[in-house]
């Protein structure tokens, strides 16, 4: 008989908490870059590299941007970057961009250097 009762109180128990309704966790959604204005090619710098436009690329916990081929552009055609401070991480895998900013030879944790240091970013 105990059983019985232990079963069943078990039972509604299990069934008011599956009527519950659920609620999920809204994430913000990120807000969209601004729009490069300007002819910037796929993949390129400036001479001075007061620019880079390329595309982004994850290596476990580095970003990096890929701004020419592995073979003839400096750093093998990619570079580290460094968000600036408060923007936290605006970059996904495989988005065409245009960074603006200056170079840095002081490496950033185990991803390296040079450092690429980001004061404007724009999608490309």
């Amino acid at each position: 008989m105990r059983l019985r009762l232990l079963s069943a109180v078990w039972c509604a128990c299990a069934l008011v908490a599956c009527s519950m309704p659920v609620k999920h966790a809204v994430l913000p959604l990120a807000s969209p870059l601004p729009i490069a204005t300007g002819d910037y090619p796929a993949l390129g710098h400036a001479a001075d590299f007061s620019w880079i436009s390329g595309r982004i690329e994850r290596n476990l916990s580095c970003t990096y941007v890929r701004f020419g081929p592995p073979t003839g552009a400096p750093w093998g055609g990619r570079i580290l970057i460094v968000a600036p401070p408060g923007s936290g991480d605006p970059f996904a895998p495989g988005d065409n961009v245009v960074l603006k900013g200056s170079i840095t030879r002081l490496a950033f944790g185990t991803c390296g250097a040079p450092a690429y240091l980001v004061s404007g970013i724009e999608e490309h």
